[in-house]
């Protein structure tokens, strides 16, 4: 596993405010996420090769991939804390909205 580091962190964590502040579902956007760190996972344990450019690829998206997690479990963290849950539109899409 990488490690992130304090600036990949702090970079997460302004992209993923920005998307708050567009409406973008942050549940939705966490797991695309997690499946793009399966995928990185899945990659970077298989057999390597020399020249093998996808999983180099990986091997240097990963630290962000860990990051944008991280900011983005914080942030719904502090969104559950502060009374904000999930609700289920008319349309089935899943929104965050303010718990009654």
């Amino acid at each position: 596993m990488s490690v992130t580091t304090p600036s990949e962190l702090d970079q997460a964590r302004r992209e993923i405010a920005a998307l708050a502040h567009l409406g973008i579902d942050l549940a939705t956007k966490r797991e695309r996420v997690l499946t793009h760190l399966e995928c990185a996972r899945q990659v970077l344990a298989g057999p390597t090769a020399p020249d093998d450019e996808d999983r180099l690829w990986w091997a240097r998206e990963l630290p962000r991939l860990e990051a944008e997690l991280a900011a983005l479990n914080e942030l719904l963290d502090q969104r559950a804390a502060a009374g904000v849950a999930e609700a289920e539109t008319s349309n089935g899409a899943v929104s965050l909205s303010a718990a009654s």
